[in-house]
């Protein structure tokens, strides 16, 4: 079920003719996995535990970056998200499992939630510096620690706080620069990180 959703795995991408699927999903390479992968979960307690995450912090982050930067970086961490688990794939020269959930975009905007609270420490009074210290350390623990769980895709979540970290730093700028053409070039710098990772997996797939 999870495979005819859409779940990633890099067989299907890279070398679908090997796994036995249903033939309408072949044999074309099936590169919308990257995205789709991030709208399934593996079972109840998966969408339940994801789904809490972002409830818990989610709003908090929509309101320091606003709906709209919010949504790009979710969005862009977990199609590098993606793009990583399949990287990790070619670089161990074997596919990895099936792969699906939101995970890579809760990495993402966690590291926006770290880079806002870096850049406006100065401006943030002491005792919300201490709370958020606390509150940063412990979930940084926690999504750390859940790495070392088996089934767990630690190369999704890499690849998520990694897309996170660097649309929201380019946001940041977009943001926040005094320079209206510094902004805009921050602005168009965000979609070219989903791309180069994308750009990537089609070097690896054997497409340049």
């Amino acid at each position: 079920v999870l495979i005819k959703l859409g779940a990633l795995h890099p067989a299907l991408v890279f070398v679908p003719d090997k796994v036995n699927v249903d033939p309408a999903y072949g044999p074309r390479p099936q590169f919308e996995r990257i995205v789709l992968f991030l709208f399934l979960h593996v079972g109840l307690l998966h969408l339940g535990m994801n789904m809490y995450f972002l409830y818990a912090i989610g709003q908090q982050i929509e309101g320091m970056w606003g709906w709209q930067r919010f949504g790009i970086i979710y969005f862009v961490a977990g199609i590098v998200s993606g793009c990583l688990i399949l990287l990790v794939s070619e670089l161990n020269e074997g596919p990895t499992g099936l792969t699906a959930g939101a995970s890579g975009s809760l990495f993402g905007i966690f590291m926006a939630m770290v880079v806002f609270f870096w850049f406006n420490r100065e401006h943030l009074p002491e005792r919300l510096i201490q709370d958020w210290s606390r509150n940063l350390a412990v979930n940084a623990f926690l999504l750390i620690a859940i790495n070392f769980l088996p089934g767990i895709s630690w190369q999704g979540h890499l690849g998520g706080a990694i897309g996170g970290l660097l649309a929201a730093l380019l946001l940041h700028v977009q943001r926040f620069h005094p320079s209206p053409p510094i902004r805009w070039l921050a602005l168009a710098g965000v979609p070219l990180i989903p791309i180069g990772f994308f750009v990537a997996v089609l070097w690896e797939a054997g497409w340049f």
